[in-house]
């Protein structure tokens, strides 16, 4: 019995290390902007979604301050893998004399996207992922899978194949614990405000966001450490966080990022990326082009926090929230110590400093 065009290309998405892959219909996509896949492709019929798992070994190390290491190799890996992946999905299709664009993961916005007003991609993977039927949208507006939470990292490929679309689910998987907003150092996420819209006939509910610079900061890896003072990301900036946006933008982004421009100062590394130029297969490569020195991860709690079991994501908070502050040694080892002790250290290091 031959198989049908459907299965043919989830099987090669299986074969090149999908862990799960679902087909959306142009249907279950109606609504947002950015789940327009016409924006990509004019007469797209199809989107196909796939994601691969980050390891709950290494996010344990990761947020416990153990070793960022292990989690910042296999999130470079697993984006590597879905470049692979897109790109043997798109070969598939043509080969089938159909069009085929496939999306890098992250890091690619429309024209016009900003820090301010947000960052809008050609094509939402998490829309699209939600109307293959691979997960919900959560508190945190990630895509959460029944069986891995959060911690998917998500690929695809438009397409003008009319491919069989699978149905979005319909049992709601986010069990509004809140814990992916409590660990975002910056508050980017409401605790109480929500936005609510409709894709693909279906409502959705996820905490209303401040602006994307805020995100931005902490995963840039600009600044990381919590309200409380208590812990931080793996960041050992210490930009102030306003809670105003307007206040916030106008008196810690603006002026430290003048300061980074400038040369006089700002996150180590942040501005100096090494990035090839082309990846092979992806007219817009977005983060699939950065190395894995540059691919440094420094935050990403909201993402990996949420494992997809209740008990294991309070026990993943309870590490985060006490697994300290990180400050970098004089010789430039990065190390958690405890919030007083961080202190201490800073304290002694600026006095030192002042009295030259």
């Amino acid at each position: 019995m031959s198989l049908s065009l459907t299965d043919v290309i989830k099987r090669t998405a299986r074969r090149l290390g999908a862990v799960e892959v679902g087909v959306a219909s142009r249907e279950n996509l109606t609504g947002p902007p950015e789940a327009d896949m016409s924006y990509v492709m004019p007469e797209a019929q199809s989107a196909v979604v796939f994601f691969v798992v980050l390891d709950e070994c290494a996010i344990t190390k990761y947020l416990s301050k153990e070793d960022p290491w292990p989690y910042r190799n296999h999130f470079f890996e697993n984006i590597q893998r879905l470049g692979d992946i897109g790109r043997g999905v798109a070969e598939a299709l043509r080969a089938n004399g159909f069009k085929a664009a496939p999306q890098s993961p992250n890091a690619v916005y429309r024209p016009g996207s900003n820090l301010v007003t947000g960052l809008l991609p050609p094509f939402s993977l998490r829309y699209g992922a939600f109307a293959a039927g691979l997960g919900t949208i959560g508190r945190s507006g990630l895509l959460l899978s029944p069986k891995y939470g959060a911690r998917v990292q998500l690929g695809g490929v438009i397409t003008d194949a009319p491919l069989a679309p699978d149905s979005p689910l319909t049992e709601k998987t986010c069990r509004d614990c809140l814990i992916c907003v409590a660990s975002c150092p910056t508050g980017f996420m409401s605790r109480t405000e929500t936005v609510t819209f409709t894709l693909g006939g279906r409502e959705i509910t996820h905490a209303k966001k401040s602006v994307h610079a805020r995100c931005a900061v902490a995963c840039g890896g600009l600044t990381g450490l919590s309200k409380s003072g208590k812990w931080s990301t793996w960041s050992t900036g210490r930009w102030e966080i306003e809670d105003d946006d307007g206040d916030f933008l106008r008196k810690v982004v603006k002026p430290r990022f003048d300061e980074m421009a400038a040369g006089q100062g700002g996150a180590r590394g942040y501005s100096t990326f090494t990035r090839m130029l082309q990846v092979d297969g992806y007219e817009q490569p977005g983060i699939l082009a950065r190395s894995r020195e540059d691919t440094l991860v420094t935050c990403g709690n909201c993402s990996i926090i949420c494992v997809g079991d209740e008990a294991r994501t309070k026990a993943l908070y309870r590490m985060l929230t006490r697994s300290g502050v990180v400050i970098e040694n004089e010789d430039g080892e990065v190390v958690a110590v405890p919030p007083q002790e961080a202190k201490r250290i800073l304290a002694e290091r600026e006095r030192a400093s002042a009295g030259k």
